[in-house]
């Protein structure tokens, strides 16, 4: 027990402890959840309890999703998710950088203007119907670029980079200005490679975003076949004449329902680790100014 617990009032221990007991309650509510899918994705038989890692892992199930060439399509749709998710990341993160330093730039005539534009289109957004005959009228429709294009637009982001970017020294850009710069050779060789934290922190929501995108492939990629992997990824499993139920080794589907949902969250699973020691001290320092 620490000094500063023991000689803390009675009302700061109460709260201390509160809230100790609170956040361990959140951590289980999260990741108990995935434990127990994890958990039954192991246990190859038809019923599941609330026991968790009492027997011997049986990793049948995860064989079956990578090696049954009948089931390729789950394969491709993890693979265009991820080419999705990386496509969506790099464009949005360029958009939202050049847009926030334009933004920064206060000598820029309309500079202003053009910010409460873009506020208010988070706050008074068209709505799906309008962005779906837009996609039509563009002709993407049953094309990835229809469901990339649409979130590589984030009013947040732009604003929680040019914060970051109103907040460095202008002396930094004086000199940058002094010894030559351009614009744009003073944002990316100066502005960038001190910006490492917001833009990690930016280029993770975006992966979240575009990894955990389902609307818009139900709209617009209807009529093509990435459109019948992308949902046969979830969905294909119980089917009553599928090849799920007639698989030898398997007298429960569900076993392969928590191996495929255990396969699909592990890249962002694996992400969110990588980027999260940038992302915390931006969204805790940061001060938006709209």
């Amino acid at each position: 027990m620490s000094k500063k617990f023991r000689y803390s009032s009675f009302s700061r221990k109460i709260f201390i402890i509160f809230n100790t007991l609170f956040m361990i309650f959140l951590v289980a509510a999260v990741l108990l959840p995935v434990l127990k899918v994890f958990n039954d994705s192991l246990v190859n038989h038809s019923v599941f309890g609330i026991r968790m890692f009492d027997e011997k892992p049986d990793i049948a199930a995860y064989k079956f999703l990578f090696k049954e060439p009948n089931i390729d399509f789950y394969r491709k749709s993890i693979i265009n998710q991820l080419l999705i998710m990386f496509a969506t990341t790099a464009i949005g993160t360029f958009v939202s950088v050049t847009a926030a330093y334009v933004l920064e730039q206060r000598d820029m005539p309309g500079s202003g203007l053009i910010g409460k534009m873009l506020v208010l289109t988070s706050v008074f957004g068209a709505g799906i119907v309008p962005e779906m005959l837009t996609i039509k009228r563009l002709g993407l429709l049953d094309s990835l670029w229809a469901v990339i294009l649409p979130m590589t637009v984030s009013v947040l982001n732009i604003y929680i980079l040019r914060d970051f970017f109103e907040n460095l020294p202008k002396s930094i850009f004086e000199a940058a200005e002094i010894d030559g710069c351009s614009p744009m050779k003073t944002l990316f060789c100066v502005v960038l490679p001190l910006s490492k934290a917001p833009v990690a922190a930016v280029s993770l929501s975006f992966a979240a975003a575009a990894w955990n995108e389902y609307l818009r492939y139900v709209i617009y990629l209807s009529r093509d076949y990435l459109y019948n992997m992308y949902i046969s990824a979830r969905s294909f499993i119980g089917v009553d004449d599928g090849i799920w139920l007639y698989t030898p080794a398997y007298a429960n589907v569900k076993t392969l329902w928590c191996a495929a949902d255990i396969l699909y969250i592990l890249p962002i699973l694996l992400l969110y680790p990588l980027f999260m020691k940038f992302c915390l001290p931006v969204f805790s320092n940061s001060d938006i100014k709209l």
